[in-house]
């Protein structure tokens, strides 16, 4: 669902030098993105922010770990998370099940913790 609404090019846009695509030389600027390969086939994280967003919008305590293993990644910051969340506020409307208000208070909790 928040994978949905969220844009790529703003998540590669605040992790590459510039906003360059991948293959450009900027993959050094980047965080590690891949989980695991297994022979032939690899596995990565598609959109880190996406991600821990559906996880705090879930709160199950496996998916708060989640996300803090994120944060200490270096696959997402806290400010940015929050300036995520604020891009696709106005659209959770779509989505009955998910309640704006319980939503924006798990990342907002997420957001102001310490590390």
């Amino acid at each position: 669902m928040v994978r949905n609404l969220l844009v790529r090019s703003q998540w590669s846009s605040k992790t590459t030098k510039g906003g360059s695509l991948p293959g450009s030389g900027a993959e050094t600027n980047r965080p590690k993105l891949d989980i695991a390969r297994h022979g032939p086939v690899e596995f990565f994280h598609y959109d880190p922010y996406g991600q821990a967003l559906a996880k705090l919008q879930r709160r199950h305590d496996r998916d708060l770990r989640d996300v803090h293993s994120f944060c200490r990644a270096g696959l997402i910051h806290k400010q940015s998370l929050r300036e995520m969340f604020t891009l696709i506020k106005p659209q959770l409307i779509r989505y009955p099940a998910v309640d704006p208000a319980s939503f924006e208070s798990a990342v907002l909790a997420f957001c102001s913790e310490s590390a």
